[in-house]
């Protein structure tokens, strides 16, 4: 008779360091690894033996052992060049692929371990550990632009943010410009964020899409990080037609997009922080006659002590053309102006790019 146990996989005296090392690297391991959970727990459907329990406990410690992260870092890196572009794309694949399945391991055994808010208090973190303080250059540097080249004053300004995530932007806007709390409120449509930013800032849980009965209309709307390309496209113009309404006569909107190009020539597949690997897989996809980037986020961390692999999901951002978002904002507001984000030069009207593929709006209401 054929024992029951064959082709599971049973407990050896091997240490991580040296299991990982007898296969051709991390992902041959974490490939190897997440079959052999599925087979014990395959096997722990048909009938219960505690022997099995121990082989899933430890495979499970293994595969989010803080160790790994030394053997995941050094093969990654080897496989992107300087600037976060992957090298080997069939290698990339295969690695994300294996790093979602080990997302949904996690997530099941974290589910059992700790609280919904534990687990995004820790995607707050890692949200501003990668892409927080990576936008403090080029947005401080955008408002900065703004702020000098219209002569904007700030001191006694109301401030709508629209978007604001965890707040880490809007914190620093007020420190840079030395402005009271209370002449900011930040929103978003994530309750999630809104309770981590409103630790930093104020703010509350809003859609923009139906923000429109406001008893005092803004000064300054902002909108940075391309918020407003996360929108369904077909609601793009309302919500500007909405920013328009609730802006001050003689206020403004400053805010910055993408343009269709920019999940090609400016999209690194990596970003990483000292403790956090943010993995980016990216497709221009065409709907309706329109197009769209989507993206498949997965963070990888070793934060408060612990290796933790995310997957974020599929993201949608809408990529209007130049062209379009000038028309929208013609539309609704007087004096509208593009520039690129980056160099900080003027696009002209029959501009189709930018040169950064990130550019710059401002847009103000007649006094």
């Amino acid at each position: 008779m054929k024992n029951t146990n064959d082709n599971l996989p049973f407990d050896n005296p091997m240490s991580l360091e040296e299991s990982i090392s007898n296969f051709a690297g991390y992902l041959s391991w974490l490939q190897n690894t997440i079959e052999e959970l599925y087979k014990v727990h395959e096997a722990r459907q048909l009938r219960y033996e505690s022997g099995l329990k121990d082989i899933e406990h430890k495979l499970t410690h293994h595969l989010f052992d803080l160790k790994c992260w030394d053997f995941f870092e050094r093969e990654l890196l080897e496989k992107v060049d300087d600037a976060g572009y992957v090298i080997d794309r069939h290698y990339w694949q295969q690695l994300t692929a294996e790093l979602i399945r080990a997302a949904s391991l996690q997530h099941d055994v974290l589910a059992r371990t700790i609280s919904r808010e534990d687990v995004f208090s820790t995607y707050a973190e890692l949200y501003d550990s990668v892409n927080g303080e990576r936008n403090f250059e080029y947005i401080s540097q955008e408002i900065q632009f703004i702020h000098d080249t219209y002569h904007l004053d700030f001191s006694a300004a109301q401030i709508l943010s629209i978007g604001c995530g965890t707040g880490i932007m809007e914190e620093h806007f007020l420190k840079a410009f030395n402005l009271k709390k209370n002449q900011l409120l930040g929103i978003d449509v994530s309750e999630g964020m809104v309770k981590v930013a409103s630790k930093r800032i104020n703010a509350r849980v809003e859609d923009i899409l139906n923000l429109v009965h406001e008893d005092n209309p803004w000064d300054i709307c902002l909108c940075t990080a391309n918020v407003l390309q996360y929108l369904p496209h077909h609601s793009l113009e309302k919500a500007i037609q909405n920013v328009a309404h609730i802006t001050q006569t003689g206020g403004c909107f400053i805010g910055d997009f993408i343009t269709p190009e920019h999940p090609i020539r400016a999209y690194p597949n990596v970003l990483r922080s000292e403790k956090v690997f943010l993995l980016r897989t990216p497709l221009i996809v065409e709907k309706a006659h329109n197009l769209f980037q989507q993206t498949k986020l997965i963070n990888v961390s070793k934060l408060q002590g612990e290796f933790r692999i995310t997957y974020e999901g599929e993201h949608t951002r809408y990529l209007p053309s130049l062209w379009k978002l000038r028309y929208l904002f013609k539309k609704y507001f007087e004096h509208v102006e593009f520039f690129d984000a980056m160099t900080l030069e003027p696009l002209e009207a029959e501009d189709d790019t930018s040169p950064s593929s990130r550019y710059l709006v401002f847009a103000q209401k007649a006094d």
